[in-house]
């Protein structure tokens, strides 16, 4: 039985339901479409009769509230209100099914040497950024049943790259090491929280500050730390109960003291279409410092207002894509790769 916080709903259209498809609307009546008018009408009502969408939703939270049952295959419910996104590629990996072949791996070793070895000749820095999976983080809480291999595609592609000079940034290991002290990853959701991005940041900024000794790394004194209530998140939302439920959302925002920043909007980088894949630019005060670019993933919205004071420019492009030019349009002084490990066979998508 879960025991997250549940909050009491009212029956109205304000639930979160997502259907993958748009649904029918009301039909006009013509004479000469009177034979399929009916069906059409069905159609309609089926999708839009009175508290169709709360309903779906009190149906889910039964079925999860009481019986622990899960509508979405892509779902798995764990231990003490832990859910886990488990498309069948993401237990592949964890079960120690789901490597890369000899070919493939030679493959992403053979072009991220070549990205370092481009991007050295222009004086940039080069490092791959992997944020963990939550099973990865937290396998306690899974079932029981579910059995967690001791090596995934994410050992296999640090074991080969580590004898190249790419940089690559494993953050299982500084997150096992704080995951008792702070919550790092929501319940609910597939995505970390503001914790995991401050402690990934700082671990991000160690690496540069070996080649930037004047960057500024700030601590976690240099934050105001506001813990709020965010509805259901997005394993949540995939099983119809985002609505329902609720937990601590962990807000870090820079205290007074720190250097100010800008947040823009360039027109000229407004090509994603959905909504979901923002494009963010900061600049700092500073223009002397150096200039940060970042290829990302969803990841980035719980990390990248970390590193805006300490750049005097910082691009995040949500994209697996290895942009050359907008590396060439950015002119940054680092470029860093950065996506979940579940998302790692994308690395070299082009």
């Amino acid at each position: 039985m879960f025991q997250l916080k549940w909050n009491v709903v009212k029956m109205d259209n304000s639930f979160h339901i997502t259907e993958k498809r748009e649904l029918a609307i009301k039909p006009e009546f013509y004479f000469d479409s009177i034979w399929n008018y009916s069906i059409k009408f069905n159609d309609y009502y089926n999708d839009n009769f009175g508290f169709r969408i709360p309903l779906i939703s009190y149906n889910n939270y039964v079925k999860v509230c009481w019986f622990d049952l899960a509508s979405n295959s892509k779902v798995t419910f764990g231990k003490e209100d832990w859910m886990y996104y488990t498309v069948p590629k993401v237990i592949d990996n964890h079960q120690g099914k789901g490597y890369f072949t000899e070919l493939e791996m030679s493959r992403i070793k053979t072009e991220l040497v070549q990205r370092k070895d481009s991007l050295t000749a222009n004086g940039v820095q080069y490092f791959v950024v992997i944020a963990p999976d939550k099973i990865s983080v937290y396998p306690e809480y899974l079932p029981d049943d579910f059995m967690v291999s001791d090596s995934s595609e994410l050992d296999q592609f640090i074991g080969v790259m580590k004898n190249t000079d790419v940089e690559i940034i494993d953050l299982r290991k500084v997150f096992f090491k704080h995951k008792h002290n702070q919550q790092l990853y929501f319940k609910s959701d597939s995505h970390w929280n503001q914790h995991a991005g401050f402690i990934a940041y700082q671990e991000i900024m160690n690496t540069i500050q070996e080649i930037y000794p004047s960057v500024i790394s700030y601590a976690v004194t240099d934050f105001n730390i506001d813990i709020r209530d965010r509805i259901g998140g997005d394993i949540a939302e995939l099983i119809g109960i985002k609505d329902f439920i609720y937990e601590e959302n962990p807000f870090y925002e820079y205290g007074p003291n720190t250097p100010c920043f800008d947040k823009l909007k360039p027109k000229e980088y407004e090509f994603n279409t959905n909504v979901w894949k923002p494009t963010y630019v900061f600049e700092a005060e500073n223009t002397k410092l150096p200039r940060l670019l970042v290829f990302n993933d969803s990841y980035v919205d719980y990390i990248h207002h970390f590193f805006a004071p300490s750049f005097s420019r910082s691009a995040f492009f949500w994209m697996y894509e290895f942009r050359r030019d907008l590396i060439q349009k950015e002119n940054p002084d680092i470029v860093i790769q950065m996506m979940v490990e579940r998302s790692l066979d994308k690395i070299i998508v082009e």
